[in-house]
């Protein structure tokens, strides 16, 4: 599974853990941090999230992910911090328990680039054009949106580094600024190599804000082989 749709999943069941908490508040993600154990998975996959601490002025969770279809084997953790906003009159979530019935699979779903409407190309750079599709509430690009996003651009300033396909891994994304315009750059540079892995800083700025730095992610791109 590509690391932006692993982390969009994240954010989405951690950012409504934390806005459950956070009652009549709401809130956005502010940061989060996730550690990949294995690149490999059977699915489905199961997500767990578990409040760590409500704040007055954010809340932070934790979200365990585990392959269902591989004995609940281990794929990743991560830690989410969110930042508690007014309710601006927003509707409130569904009377609990939340139960919200998972679709069923769509073979004919677009490949996520697609999806989010990010544009083919090779190199430093990747461009995302901001469709309604992808606005939240407020009207500014959803979360998982940039982390798919960030994703593709340093995956893609690997071209040529490696003899073999490449995925990104581990990952520090911080949220700074929310992207209201576009479109949207991804501007990918290696900082740096680690024994697992090449280590890629990826800035995300909203070129229609006269270009204003929106996000930041370290990202550690791994070889993709067998059993990762």
């Amino acid at each position: 599974m590509a690391l932006g749709g692993l982390i969009t999943a994240i954010d989405s069941l951690g950012g409504f853990a934390c806005g459950l908490a956070v009652l009549p508040q709401w809130i956005v993600t502010a940061s989060l941090t996730v550690r990949v154990a294995r690149l490999d998975q059977v699915g489905p996959l199961g997500f767990e999230a578990r409040v760590l601490r409500r704040g007055r002025v954010s809340a932070v969770c934790r979200v365990d992910v585990r392959d269902e279809g591989a004995g609940g084997r281990a794929v990743a953790w991560a830690v989410v911090t969110s930042a508690v906003l007014d309710r601006d009159d927003l509707p409130l979530p569904s009377p609990r328990p939340v139960v919200v019935p998972m679709p069923a699979p769509d073979p004919g779903a677009p490949i996520p680039e697609q999806f989010f409407a990010i544009e083919p190309g090779a190199g430093p750079v990747t461009r995302l054009e901001l469709v309604d599709r992808l606005r939240n509430p407020w009207g500014i690009l959803h979360g998982g949106a940039i982390a798919t996003l960030a994703d593709v651009a340093a995956t893609r300033s690997m071209t040529g580094r490696h003899d073999g396909p490449v995925a990104s891994a581990d990952t520090v994304m911080h949220f700074l600024a929310p992207v209201r315009v576009g479109p949207v750059d991804a501007r990918a540079r290696i900082v740096g190599r680690r024994t697992d892995g090449t280590v890629v800083l990826v800035s995300v700025h909203d070129r229609g804000v006269d270009d204003r730095l929106c996000a930041q992610a370290a990202i550690t791109v791994r070889e993709v082989g067998p059993a990762q």
